[in-house]
């Protein structure tokens, strides 16, 4: 048994995995609360309404959990972590018809399978006691905040401040950088400006609360998830221009010849069988999608956040096994939390059997980044057994663009020099140039013997 590090804090019980199979285990102090949930119903019509992950019950004590991958709200974008914020209140007004509430009210509560956000936390409810709601704190800090935020400032502005407290980001911090007009809106001067004054100016005169303060209805509640929901819906990612996510729009492909790439691409991935794509510098996800409906779990990563908010949009309803994230592949998302180990770090998220894709993408690692072949090669080779990889010559005219206006010291950036450094750590499987363009396909086999 190997306990998994980030449900250290549950007092419900832990997860662990037992010869790579997830479990969960129930201690015996929430065993009657689980029972409660099971035998009321509540589960059940959350499986249905696809609001919380299936699992199987193993023991008394023990089930499996459907085991997907994990992310991060860092490395979502506008919209997934609001449908996140409002699949916890689904889930929240659902549970208080069956006389329980969330005691938690994290994103990290909550994950994305084909598209769809659900609650991965089991173990997360408790009999609902006509109190005031004790996740309300973390889900302003969790969601609203950040949400504000982002629909209020920039929206790049929330994922690093969101890696920068796991906790949520705090309402003082949220008040003072969001706008003045934002707290014109009724909902966020109530959750954000007025719930940080209330707990300032209680924590000052150290505030007793007195039992009968603490009475607080279902209808309340219920009228403070509605309240909680309106404003989250009203909320829009801030209207702005990045510079990837209009990228196909300008690319150096027709249509015709996006087509050739497309053909010969799933071509190569049908012919190395990966169980996982790990898309390098996706942007809006089009080879993703493709790649998706082969039933081939992909993950998307892309640095531009408009970019991944376009693909999460054009495929949440589509319910592909495909996971578009915001991800700056030249600094990866890093262990963090306590002990370095709440939080997986990208590398220690990866999977058996994969295949990483990095069309279009060599040469802003080589030239906008400086970062050496070899390099590039080396880590890509520790981290997935396949490469697809589209070499994108200097004369391109992508790869001009990123000259323009800079010296080109990029005397080693060719084709020769691409291969040697790619041989050191790969077996070139197949290669091909691409229809009408000077670019070449490749295939690759990581010489790594760590990497299945």
């Amino acid at each position: 048994m190997k306990k998994i590090f980030s449900s250290f804090k549950d007092p419900a019980g832990f997860v662990y995995t037992q010869n790579s199979v997830l479990y969960r285990k129930i201690n015996k102090t929430y065993l009657d609360v689980y029972e409660k949930c099971k035998n009321s119903g509540l589960y059940e019509v959350l499986f249905k309404k696809n609001l919380l992950i299936p699992h199987t019950e193993i023991a008394k004590d023990t089930i499996q959990p459907q085991q997907i991958f994990i992310s991060y709200p860092y490395e979502w974008c506008f919209s997934q972590l609001k449908d996140a914020a409002l699949a916890t209140l689904e889930i929240e007004q659902i549970a208080l018809d069956y006389g329980m509430t969330l005691k938690d009210a994290t994103p990290f509560n909550i994950q994305f399978l084909n598209g769809n956000p659900l609650l991965i936390d089991t173990l997360s409810f408790e009999p609902f006691e006509n109190k005031p709601w004790d996740a309300y704190k973390q889900f302003c800090q969790t969601f609203l905040a950040p949400l504000a935020m982002m629909s209020y400032i920039d929206i790049r502005i929330a994922p690093p401040l969101l890696k920068e407290y796991l906790n949520g980001i705090p309402l003082d911090l949220a008040k003072r950088l969001l706008p003045l007009r934002a707290f014109f809106k009724l909902g966020l001067f109530i959750h954000i400006f007025l719930h940080n004054y209330n707990e300032a100016k209680y924590n000052k005169q150290f505030y007793k609360i007195k039992e009968a303060d603490l009475v607080f209805s279902k209808f309340q509640m219920l009228a403070l998830i509605d309240n909680l929901k309106s404003t989250i819906q009203a909320l829009k990612p801030h209207k702005q221009k990045t510079q990837w996510q209009d990228y196909y729009q300008f690319s150096s492909y027709t249509a015709e010849d996006l087509k050739i790439k497309n053909d010969l691409l799933l071509s190569f991935i049908q012919t190395i069988h990966p169980d996982n794509i790990w898309d390098f510098g996706g942007n809006i996800s089009l080879f993703s999608k493709n790649i998706a409906q082969l039933n081939i779990n992909t993950i998307s990563l892309d640095i531009d956040s408009i970019a991944v908010e376009k693909a999460y949009q054009a495929l949440k309803n589509s319910h592909l096994p495909v996971l578009p994230l915001i991800m700056d592949l030249t600094n990866p998302s890093p262990a963090l939390g306590f002990a370095h180990q709440e939080r997986d770090s990208l590398n220690n998220r990866k999977r058996d059997n994969s295949c990483i894709l990095c069309l279009a993408f060599i040469h802003h690692l080589a030239i906008s980044y400086n970062i050496p072949f070899e390099l590039i090669a080396q880590y890509f080779s520790a981290f997935a057994k396949h490469l697809i990889i589209e070499f994108v010559p200097k004369t391109d005219i992508q790869t001009q663009k990123l000259l323009l206006n800079r010296k080109d010291v990029f005397g080693n950036y060719n084709l020769n020099t691409f291969i040697q450094a790619f041989s050191q750590f790969y077996t070139i499987k197949q290669q091909q140039e691409i229809a009408h363009t000077n670019r070449i396909l490749f295939v690759m086999e990581s010489k790594n013997v760590s990497v299945k």
